[in-house]
């Protein structure tokens, strides 16, 4: 019996280890079965983007007269890896399954913009910002495309101007109040409530306008290139008017957050104004170009023209707009920033530095972190710019732009290894054709021409 128990304890203990080893194999099977159809999953994902946005811009043609879709460049920013709905002409995307694929060249920069490249004009889409919402790709992925089709609908892109008066006290104060009455226009019920609302945003608009001329023409650049693109890519996503309107209260209150206001206030205010006059002339959009004074526009197409030169007392009328509460954080805002700007002017400006001359540039930056260094230029902490002198990247410590954005300043080098050169915050390939040059006398730095 003992001998018998001992049998059918081994036999029993040898079928665990059996059905153990068996069961490992399953789940190596399965992980590598499982990692296969990720794989797959993922590029069958990229493809059924590319559908979707097919769909939405044939169905939306109606809105510009023709089908925004055209060729798009999916982009993992850390690897280059590119994922396309086209072939290029040069044959660095090589077809696999339903889309291209293939690693994008180092001079090319990465971001959401539109790109000449390769024979063709593509909408470039960073992966990081793709998400698991439907609608959110579409706005996405339309907005680019609309910026690839840019010369053909009359908006050929100018070049954006400095608003530099948005990173002011007061600057910020009266967007902020403007965008306060947008957002009482969008919960509005009642009409005649809503274009109150509307009348008073455009009334904060206009008094911005006085305490900074040369605001109108400079706000104008953004919102013709950002913010027809932004209206343009929130109609692609075929919201009815409630969502439409909790969509863009939602984004207005997130944007309060932001610490610049200096171009991304145009992806708010268009779309916000374009919303509500689509209740009354659904294809406003087809009557404007790049010249359309877009603030004269949006008083004559909501009937304001009458309304709008009466006489109002503004800080009465800032009184229903939440104006002591951003007025305090407004002035508490600008304390903190005064010891930045200092601090940037004595690193840029004062110390010695290394000053590079844009020739023919590309440049990608984080739009949300600008800093205007009073009337002398403003300082971008992340950037990333390819020219004829080779690249450069620019990482948390900030380069410095010049208001005609015609050069950049970053701190000295401290390290050069060959066309490899860096500093504090930043690295700079180099092209062979050109060197770096040293000033004796004052420790700056330049790049000369060999």
């Amino acid at each position: 019996m003992r001998h018998g128990g001992l049998l059918a304890g081994t036999v029993l203990y040898s079928n665990i280890i059996i059905m153990r080893i068996i069961t490992f194999v399953l789940l190596i099977l399965i992980f590598q079965k499982s990692y296969g159809q990720k794989t797959l999953t993922y590029n069958d994902s990229i493809s059924s983007y590319f559908e979707e946005v097919k769909v939405a811009t044939k169905k939306g043609k109606n809105l510009w007269d023709m089908d925004l879709y055209g060729p798009i460049i999916i982009v993992n920013p850390y690897t280059r890896q590119a994922y396309s709905n086209f072939p290029d002409t040069i044959g660095v995307l090589k077809k696999e399954g339903r889309i291209y694929t293939g690693k994008l060249p180092s001079n090319i920069l990465v971001g959401n913009y539109s790109l000449k490249w390769g024979g063709l004009n593509w909408a470039l889409v960073l992966t990081i910002f793709i998400t698991n919402n439907k609608d959110e790709r579409v706005d996405l992925f339309t907005h680019e495309l609309f910026h690839s089709a840019q010369p053909l609908l009359n908006f050929p892109k100018v070049n954006d101007q400095n608003n530099g008066h948005l990173d002011s006290k007061n600057g910020r104060i009266y967007l902020r109040l403007e965008l306060e009455a947008l957002v009482e226009a969008l919960k509005s019920v009642d009409k005649n409530e809503r274009t109150n609302h509307i009348l008073n945003a455009l009334y904060f608009r206009k008094y911005r306008y006085k305490l900074f001329p040369n605001a109108y023409l400079s706000e104008t650049t953004i919102e013709i290139n950002e913010g027809i693109a932004s209206y343009t890519g929130k109609v692609m996503r075929r919201l009815n008017g409630n969502e439409f309107y909790n969509l863009m209260v939602n984004k207005i209150t997130d944007f309060f957050k932001e610490q610049s206001y200096v171009q991304m206030f145009a992806y708010n205010t268009i779309p916000a104004y374009g919303f509500m006059l689509r209740e009354s002339n659904k294809f406003w959009n087809k009557q404007v170009n790049s010249e359309t004074n877009l603030t004269d526009f949006f008083i004559s197409a909501f009937k304001f023209t009458n309304r709008i030169n009466q006489q109002l007392n503004i800080d009465s009328l800032s009184n229903f707009y939440s104006a002591t509460i951003i007025t305090k954080q407004e002035n508490e805002r600008e304390g903190r920033i005064k010891k930045t700007v200092l601090a940037y002017k004595e690193k840029f400006l004062e110390q010695a530095h290394f000053e590079i001359l844009f020739e023919k540039k590309r440049m990608s930056y984080d739009t949300r972190f600008i800093v205007t260094i009073e009337e002398l230029g403003f300082v971008y902490p992340t950037l990333r710019a390819t020219d004829n002198w080779g690249v450069l990247d620019v990482k948390d410590v900030g380069g410095f732009l010049n208001p005609t954005k015609d050069k950049v300043i970053i701190s000295i080098p401290t390290k050069v290894d060959g066309n490899n050169i860096s500093g504090e915050g930043w690295t700079l390939q180099l092209n062979n054709d050109y060197a770096l040059e040293k000033d004796e006398k004052t420790g700056n730095y330049t790049l000369k021409k060999k």
